[in-house]
């Protein structure tokens, strides 16, 4: 049976609904929160196979701590949730109206048929409650398969943290599709960027500033009307919703579309901020940033080689058995001296493209209390003989400084969360971000 011409898609919210089931007569969709998910759809005449198939494939989806839900659909939902539920050990949603199959998109009208036929398949959930993909039923034998294949690139949990400070921000992954994040770039490096100031209230009056003391920034207007619906379509769908359920904020305008480059080679750059200070931006509630870098293969092949660098403090010494480096000996850094450590491909690969790293400095009795600036740099190297390298590609570096609060008395300044991301600009380069923790 054919999947829905206008399915969900990944990245966006899946929809909220309270239905009776086999286990609770108003079942909250919601509260699956935390938990990753397949919902399937049992309709059509592929359901009765299915269900042996879904049986079958149980254990091995629960081993991933994986929630399993069936719907049934139809004014014989009741009868069928039921006699399903002896033989099929998952919680079944009784959709005797069709209202959870059309919010799911899984109905078809077709000619001339009245009701709309309903289809089958499985989506995929995340633990925030977003759509990860979408997985006709059939063919039945390679469901089990797609099914652990779309699971298994779900970035793996990270351990729960004790957080002490928070800033209000929501991150959200997957807003805009990979393909769009490339079409946006390209966008900016045909269109031009050009230097972007900040505004501030002068004489009672908002004005533009420019002072690359504290910003450093190029931004393309987007004018091409396609693009900007495009944008605005992925906002809509799959950040606006989020917004709502963090901040009980309905966002209803966009105030400007702009593809920003903070470039390397100039250092760019924006100092702490808010961006509603002013008589004319005081209207502004939130500011929406969308990286659209993209990761690419090169660490899955073993093409390249990758590692971090920290930068040791003058008058400091390098823990004992590190990597140490001139920075002089790669073209564009600083000469100074960094500890190299070095990052496996398997787990750049096990994390779609992002690696962690910790280096700890013993500090020295000379050291005043105050800021502590760390320069750190990631890098990719291309090995010989693939066959890719040329002059343009064979190395590159991006870099990041990161800050820490030294107080008299601490015994280590610790360099911990120093990230290497691949990014899809075409040229092989690296990011690096990082936090210094006393």
């Amino acid at each position: 049976m054919a999947a829905p011409s206008a399915r969900l898609h990944p990245g966006d919210p899946a929809p909220d609904f309270t239905a009776p089931s086999t286990v609770n007569p108003a079942f909250h969709f919601n509260t699956i929160g935390g938990h990753r998910a397949v919902l399937v759809f049992l309709n059509g005449p592929e359901r009765l196979q299915a269900r042996k198939v879904l049986a079958a494939a149980l254990p091995s989806l629960r081993s991933k701590g994986v929630h399993v839900f069936g719907v049934v659909a139809g004014p014989d939902a009741s009868v069928e949730a039921d006699q399903n539920g002896t033989n099929l050990p998952i919680t079944l949603f009784r959709d005797v109206d069709g209202a959870i199959a059309r919010r799911f998109r899984m109905v078809t009208p077709r000619q001339g048929e009245t009701p709309p036929s309903l289809l089958n398949g499985a989506y995929v959930i995340d633990e925030s409650v977003r759509i990860v993909g979408f997985q006709p039923l059939g063919p039945l034998e390679s469901l089990t398969q797609r099914l652990h294949g779309m699971l298994d690139h779900i970035p793996p949990r990270e351990p729960a943290i004790t957080i002490e400070r928070q800033a209000p921000v929501l991150v959200v992954p997957n807003v805009i599709p990979p393909e769009f994040c490339r079409r946006l770039i390209s966008y900016y490096e045909t269109t031009g960027g050009a230097d972007s100031g900040f505004m501030r209230e002068v004489d009672g009056r908002t004005v533009g500033i420019m002072d690359s003391r504290f910003k450093r920034r190029q931004d393309c207007i987007i004018e091409d009307q396609a693009l900007r619906a495009e944008v605005r379509d992925a906002i809509n769908r799959r950040l606006c919703p989020l917004i709502f359920r963090a901040f009980n904020f309905n966002a209803t305008r966009l105030e400007r579309y702009l593809v920003a480059c903070y470039d390397e080679k100039s250092g760019g750059f924006f100092r702490a901020h808010r961006d509603n200070t002013t008589k004319g931006t005081a209207h502004r509630r939130f500011a929406v940033t969308i990286n659209l870098n993209a990761t690419f293969g090169d660490y899955e092949d073993g093409s390249e080689s990758h590692f971090v660098l920290v930068e040791v403090p003058e008058g400091w010494e390098a823990p004992e058995g590190a990597t140490v480096v001139d920075g002089g000996d790669f073209e564009g850094l600083p000469d100074k001296q960094f500890i190299k450590v070095e990052v496996d491909n398997a787990d750049l690969a096990d994390n779609g493209g992002s690696a962690q790293v910790s280096v700890t400095f013993q500090v020295p009795d000379s050291q005043e209390s105050g800021d502590i600036d760390f320069d750190v740099f990631s890098g990719a190297v291309e090995n010989p003989g693939d066959g890719e390298i040329t002059l343009d590609n064979n190395t590159s570096f991006s870099g990041a400084q990161v800050t820490a609060s030294y107080e008299n008395g601490a015994p280590t300044v610790e360099a911990g969360e120093v990230r290497l991301d691949e990014n899809n600009l075409g040229d092989g380069s690296t990011s690096a971000t990082g936090d210094i923790n006393i």
